[in-house]
């Protein structure tokens, strides 16, 4: 397996994985490479420093039943907000741009979030990547 290889399983890796357990491809690279572990190891501080905020949050009430999926939004949102930073970060997936390019408008994006919900778009440096969150 090579480095960017491993880069891109990193993003997806359970946390085990992250920490050298098991036997994947992605473990055994880990083992060999300190580049790869270094950014292993990068990944789960940012892990653990998520869930810290998380729980040290302010709860001010006690959400209904109903309301649960708007936190799971929320952790989901923060989760790739730290992707994209990392690989932002590490450059992974950075392109040379071409020598010439001609102007292509951006595509449009039209969400409809329904009645009594709201809708945000992230755009993201890849574009093929677009974040759409319902809240």
């Amino acid at each position: 397996m090579t480095c960017p290889e491993a880069r891109e399983l990193l993003l997806e890796a359970e946390v085990a994985e992250l920490r050298g357990e098991g036997t994947s491809a992605l473990v055994l690279h880990l083992a060999e490479c300190a580049e790869c572990r270094r950014a292993a190891q990068h990944l789960l501080e940012m892990n653990r420093r998520l869930n810290a905020a998380l729980e040290s949050a302010p709860r001010t009430r006690v959400p209904a039943p109903g309301l649960r999926p708007l936190y799971w939004g929320l952790a989901a949102a923060a989760t790739v907000a730290l992707v994209v930073a990392v690989r932002a970060r590490q450059g992974v997936g950075r392109r040379e741009p071409p020598a010439a390019v001609a102007a292509t408008p951006e595509p449009v994006l039209e969400v409809s979030a329904g009645t009594g919900r709201t809708a945000a778009v992230f755009r993201t440096a890849d574009p093929k990547i677009t974040v759409v969150w319902f809240f």
